[in-house]
């Protein structure tokens, strides 16, 4: 099977109220989205944390996720897209 048609899950947003947390809820929802990850035969279920966010890394590693460190997240702001959009310089090596 090729790499690119593997399916998986990717979670935008996680957020519990500080006054909800530590009840289960986190939890009964990342029990619920990885029963249908496996009901989709999904290979990997994904998602991010900030790295200052030191609860929640503490409690995705309790659940048994693994950090991956050798992966790092680029993103391009709104201004960033404009001028990326309007770059028609040619890449190097290539005529587009």
């Amino acid at each position: 099977m090729s790499h690119f048609a593997v399916e998986f899950g990717h979670l935008d947003d996680l957020y519990v109220e500080p006054e909800c947390q530590g009840k289960g809820i986190g939890k009964k929802t990342l029990i619920y989205l990885a029963q249908i990850a496996k009901e989709k035969d999904c290979a990997r279920f994904e998602w991010w944390a900030l790295k200052t966010n030191d609860s929640a890394i503490k409690f995705y590693l309790n659940i048994g996720a693994q950090k991956l460190d050798e992966i790092s997240v680029f993103r391009l702001n709104q201004s960033q897209i404009e001028n990326l959009a309007k770059d028609n310089k040619p890449m190097h090596g290539t005529s587009a």
